[in-house]
């Protein structure tokens, strides 16, 4: 706590600005979607999310067809590992 408080004020705070970096990706997405969440920016239960997850798996399925090596099949991949932890959070299960 001091050494937040110490911080500069100048500093603009981020919402994650305390996730540790080193945490483990899967948890890392976990938290970030927790704080998200506090603010509003959820799904009302695990159907939607679950929902997103189906959505996601269309759209990595588009960008794998056209290029699996390209920065967007990445990005798609990505997106729907993250959907995925967010159905694990609504079902309370670690995602890891």
């Amino acid at each position: 706590a001091q050494e937040r408080s110490a911080k500069s004020a100048d500093a603009t705070p981020s919402l994650w600005q305390d996730i540790p970096v080193n945490m483990p990706s899967l948890s890392k997405a976990k938290k970030i979607q927790q704080r998200v969440a506090a603010l509003g920016f959820d799904w009302p239960s695990y159907h939607g999310a679950l929902d997103k997850v189906s959505e996601e798996v269309e759209e990595v399925k588009e960008a794998l067809a056209h290029n699996p090596y390209s920065d967007h099949s990445a990005e798609e991949l990505g997106d729907l590992l993250f959907a995925t932890v967010n159905v694990a959070r609504h079902v309370k299960r670690d995602p890891e």
